[in-house]
C-alpha cells in the first residue's frame, strides 16, 4: 500500500462518515479506485474477496465522493499557492 495522497484522505473521512466503513474496508476500496480510470470501470471491477458489498447505486456514490474529493484537494492546493489559507 503505497502513501494516501490529500484528496484520499478526504475522501476516506468522507467515506468513513458516509458509509460506515472501518479503515481497512477503506483502504481496500481506495486500492480499487486506483485500478479505474472511470466510472463505468470501476462498476465492472471484480470484488471478490471483499468483506462488504456495495450495490450499483452504493458505487456510483462512492465514485462521486471520490471525484468530489480530488476536487476539493485540488482547490485546497490552489488557494494554498496562492496564500489564501
Amino acid at each position: 500500500m503505497q502513501k494516501l495522497t490529500k484528496s484520499e484522505n478526504i475522501f476516506g473521512g468522507w467515506l468513513f462518515r458516509e458509509k460506515n466503513l472501518t479503515n481497512v474496508q477503506i483502504i481496500r476500496e481506495i486500492e480499487i479506485l486506483r485500478t479505474c480510470d472511470n466510472l463505468d470501470a470501476y462498476k465492472r471491477v471484480s470484488r471478490k474477496g471483499q468483506t462488504f458489498k456495495l450495490n450499483r447505486q452504493d458505487r456510483i456514490s462512492v465514485w462521486m465522493l471520490f471525484e468530489n474529493a480530488q476536487n476539493h484537494a485540488s482547490i485546497a492546493l490552489e488557494m494554498k499557492a496562492a496564500g489564501a489559507i
